[in-house]
Formats: C-alpha cells, structure tokens, sequence
C-alpha cells in the first residue's frame, strides 16, 4: 500500500507540473499577442511591460529575441533612455551568449547605448568584448579600434587613443599583407583614418609639431578619400595659421576648398586670413 500511494504522489505530481508548465505556456502566448498588439497601436509602455512578462515566462521562447530587441528599441527610441537601454542590452548578450551571429549586434549596440548615455568607461569594455569575438573580419576589428581611440580622445586618454590606433593601423597593415578579406582598398582606407585620428590626437595633446608631421605625411598618400583629406589639409592650415606662417595656410586652404565638406568655413577662413594680413 504504501508503494502504491507513493507512485500515485508521483504521478499527481508529474501532473501538476505538466498543468503548471501548460497553464505558464498559455499566459506567455498571451502575453506575446498582447505586446504586439500595444506595439502596434504606439502603447509603447504597455507592449514594454507585457514583452517582459513573455520572457519571464518564456526566457528561451521561440519569440524572445523579438521581445527583447522591441524592448531595447522602446527605451533607445521611444522614451531615449539609453542608459536602460544599455542594462538590457547587457542582459541580452549573456542571454545569447551562445549565439555568434547574434551576439556581436548585440554588442555592437551595448557599446553605442552606453556612448549615449555617456558611459564612456562602459563603453570601452563593451567594444573590448566585442574584439574578443572570434573570427572577427580585420575590417569589423579596426573600425573598433577607431571608435575605441575616439572615446579615449573623449576622456583625455591620449596615449590609449594613441595606442587604440596603433594596434588599428597594424592590424590593417598585417591584414593586408597575409590575409584575403575585405578588399585591401578599404583596409587602407582605415588605416589612413587612423593616421589621422593620430595627428588629431597630437593636436589635442597640444602638441603641434607631431601633428603637422603627421598630417604632412598623410597629405602626400595617394588615393587618399578626398574628403577626409580636405579635413586633414585644413587641420594642417590651422596648424600653419597658428605658427605665424598665413602664405601656407592660404595655399593649402584654397587648395582643398572645393572639397571640403563645407566650403564656405574654408571660405570665411580665407577671409579672416587676408583681412589679417592688412
């Protein structure tokens, strides 16, 4: 007798649990419907809550990449709230940790949320994970390290910034030389991105004749982006203007003006130039 009540215990409560699990499955598709249908209709809090009561219910549900993704885009977008943006995108990527083709969006996001939110530290070490993604392309890998050298420009970390775009510059040089890939144009094109950001990182530093050696350099490669290269050019007349030599900055100034991104800056500055002169 006491065998026969202890299997019958067993199986009640197999039951329950089976009754629970249906009863949870059911509460988690209405819930799913229910955010979609607040989504649709611009109840942006609502569908929130309810996207987050699915993936309480169902944190490995067929839906839960949806729901997590229209959580993130609800606080990034509708109520532009990257710093909550930021915690569930941290959540995210150890809930898809398993998931290489997920996980460096997820990432990629993490890092520009908390650049938002002005998370500058936070930031760094999400674009540190993300170059520690296995088989990250050379192209994926540099742009990280010139994001990475522009955060540090950000909080005055000159000699990170300058060691974030060494290892971006290398990186290119390497990728170039012993591996196909991304075409070997656009490698080069970051590299001399890089080198730019390094002289814009000496001028920073204040130091002014780094940066004009730099930027002279860069000034004389072939096929350089021409836009990139008028900004390069009126950095350098800057530098020229500010070292008493105005017949250079004049030169180079006219030079690059047709290029530049906005020529009438380029245009004012010529003026101001020639009005000094007098």
């Amino acid at each position: 007798m006491r065998c026969l009540a202890l299997a019958l215990l067993v199986l009640l409560t197999l039951a329950a649990a089976c009754g629970t699990e249906k009863k949870e499955r059911a509460q988690a598709v209405q819930h799913l419907v229910e955010a979609r249908t607040q989504y649709i209709k611009g109840d942006y809090a609502e569908a929130e809550k309810k996207y987050e009561q699915y993936l309480r219910l169902a944190p490995d549900g067929e839906f839960s990449w949806e729901a997590w993704n229209r959580r993130v885009y609800i606080w990034l977008t509708v109520h532009r709230n990257s710093a909550q943006a930021a915690e569930l995108l941290k959540e995210m990527a150890v809930e898809f940790s398993d998931e290489p083709a997920r996980l460096p969006q997820i990432l990629l996001q993490l890092a520009n949320a908390y650049e938002t939110a002005g998370e500058l530290a936070n930031a760094l070490e999400a674009w540190k994970a993300y170059l520690e993604l296995e088989e990250l392309d050379a192209m994926n890998a540099t742009s990280a390290y010139h994001h990475m050298a522009r955060l540090e420009q950000d909080r005055r970390e000159y000699d990170q910034a300058m060691h974030a775009l060494d290892r971006c510059m290398a990186l290119a040089d390497t990728t170039n030389q012993t591996q196909p890939g991304p075409p070997a144009g656009a490698l080069r094109d970051r590299q001399l991105e890089c080198r730019y950001e390094q002289a814009r990182t000496r001028l920073l530093q204040q130091r002014y004749e780094d940066a004009q050696i730099l930027l002279d350099a860069l000034l004389k490669e072939p096929g350089f982006d021409p836009e990139l290269n008028a900004t390069a050019g009126y950095v350098l007349a800057e530098i020229y203007r500010n070292q008493n030599n105005p017949d250079k900055a004049v030169a180079l100034l006219k030079a690059i003006q047709e290029m530049y991104p906005n020529p009438g800056v380029v245009k004012s500055r010529l003026e101001k130039i020639e009005q000094s002169k007098k």
